[in-house]
């Protein structure tokens, strides 16, 4: 889903999307991954983990991707649940190549008849496209603050401090013990 959740943002983004401008919205699939996005109409947070709808609703509507993404209460709002329903799955027939076979175009096609199309090949945290020391810095701060009351700041920044300077580090000892958090 990240590439789909990406392109969705981008489209977004770009084109000031809004969701009641959306008559549909086509995301192109493999097989495999198809399989696995076995939610077409997730009614939990858990099942909006595997759904593609509700991932590309979730992009276009938040154009932000967080752990509250997938509560139920998000999965189950009346907003998210009309952009689903305006999302269609293609399954690529399985002769494309491999290459292919590992995109996830999203083309969304608005009222009034405006057609766009994103297809993310390398999404943001990959080797070919990194995050950035800001973006990496801003997630892990997010992430640590999970649940509340999360690491301390000093904490966190002294993690961030250890793992730029990961290389020169003797043992990964230092960095284990600053990330546990004392109870």
């Amino acid at each position: 889903t990240l590439r789909a959740i990406e392109a969705s943002v981008n489209l977004a983004n770009a084109h000031d999307i809004k969701p009641d401008h959306i008559e549909s919205i086509e995301v192109l699939i493999n097989s495999t991954r198809r399989n696995f996005l076995r939610f077409d109409k997730p009614s939990s947070g858990d099942e909006a983990k595997f759904s593609m709808p509700y991932a590309v609703a979730i992009g276009l509507t938040d154009r932000n991707i967080t752990l509250e993404s997938f509560t139920d209460e998000k999965v189950n709002q009346l907003s998210i649940q009309k952009i689903m329903d305006k999302v269609k799955l293609t399954v690529m027939d399985d002769s494309l190549s491999d290459e292919i076979k590992k995109t996830t175009p999203v083309t969304i096609t608005l009222a009034k008849g405006n057609v766009y199309t994103e297809n993310v090949v390398d999404f943001t945290g990959t080797a070919k496209n990194p995050m950035s020391d800001d973006d990496f810095r801003e997630k892990f701060l997010y992430c640590s603050s999970i649940p509340e009351p999360g690491m301390p700041r000093e904490q966190v920044d002294d993690c961030i401090e250890i793992i730029n300077d990961l290389e020169n580090q003797d043992r990964i000892d230092t960095l284990m013990d600053t990330l546990m958090i004392e109870k």
